[in-house]
This record gives structure tokens, C-alpha cells and sequence, in this order.
């Protein structure tokens, strides 16, 4: 996906409850400290969840939707989770749109 982030995917699984549960211990491990040479190594996680066929059609969509969750979940202190909600995808277009008109103002008034 990029330089640090993954994606699991969980066949069979469509119950909120168990994606979370999942979504816990997964954060538990990762943010386990680790020693590397002598020195302390702490991480965390945090986990975009979207859950199929209940969100999107599309295996692009889900992806997408998931990173929404993700960043959801880092803006609201990171190490922890979030299920994807249509409200997420309508502030992100809300905001790209109102970035767009920004772009082409400025740029109006740079002529």
C-alpha cells in the first residue's frame, strides 16, 4: 500500500464486532516495544476498517474507504481503529471541492 502502511483482509468476516476485536489485537502486537540493537522501538498503529459488501462495490472503493477510516483514526490520537461511515467520504469530497475552489481562486487573483 505504501512505505508504512498494509492492508489484511479478513474472508468470511462481516460482523463489526469481531473486524474490532481483530482490529485490537493487531494494534496490541504492533505496538509492542521492541529492542533493535540496543535501543527501545515503539510504534503504533492505526487501523481503517471497512466492511464488505455492506460499504462499496468495488475493490478500489473499499481501499479507498479504508483509507479514509485510516486517517479518521490517526486524526483522533492514532493507536486506535474506525469503521468507514459515508459521513467520512462526504467531508473528504467537501473539503477536496473546497481545495479546488481555493486553487482557482488563487490562481484568479495571482493573474
Amino acid at each position: 500500500m505504501g512505505g508504512d502502511e498494509f492492508a489484511v483482509l479478513l474472508p468470511g468476516v462481516s460482523d463489526f464486532k469481531l473486524a474490532a476485536e481483530t482490529a485490537e489485537r493487531i494494534i496490541q502486537e504492533i505496538s509492542q516495544a521492541m529492542i533493535v540493537e540496543e535501543h527501545q522501538i515503539n510504534i503504533s498503529a492505526s487501523v481503517g476498517m471497512v466492511l464488505y459488501p455492506m460499504h462499496d462495490i468495488t475493490a478500489q472503493d473499499l481501499l479507498t474507504s479504508a483509507d479514509l477510516a485510516f486517517y479518521q483514526a490517526k486524526a483522533e490520537g492514532r493507536n486506535c481503529h474506525r469503521f468507514f461511515t459515508r459521513e467520512m467520504r462526504e467531508i473528504f469530497q467537501a473539503k477536496h471541492a473546497f481545495q479546488l475552489e481555493f486553487i482557482r481562486a488563487y490562481e484568479l487573483v495571482r493573474v
